[in-house]
């Protein structure tokens, strides 16, 4: 499957929970439908879980929209986790020393 290489969100609603799902570059081109996608999930009244399979690359602002809906769900008293993290990702989280973010990657808890 190719991935795109423009940042894309798109929010997915099921029974249990929204998945935002992000693909491609995400970064600051992205923002904008982010804070769109982040609030409809937000609406759902459901646990949020970010699914990052596809991210091919991932700036500042998109470790910012991480923390960002890590503090709009507590705010909002919604679970907000993580879904499969690519290594680079990962690897982007780990030298910025936000490791919590990382451990147990499958379905992690992000810290508010």
């Amino acid at each position: 499957m190719q991935q795109p290489v423009s940042g894309t969100i798109t929010v997915e609603q099921r029974v249990e929970s929204v998945v935002l799902r992000l693909q491609g570059e995400i970064d600051v081109t992205l923002r904008d439908a982010a804070d769109r996608a982040l609030d409809e999930a937000l609406a759902a009244r459901l646990p949020v879980v970010l699914d990052l399979s596809e991210v091919t690359l991932i700036g500042a602002t998109g470790l910012g929209l991480l923390l960002q809906c890590a503090r709009a769900c507590e705010q909002a008293g919604q679970p907000c986790s993580v879904s499969d993290m690519p290594p680079a990702v990962v690897r982007v989280l780990v030298a910025l020393g936000l490791d919590a973010l990382v451990a147990g990657h499958g379905g992690s808890r992000l810290p508010a």
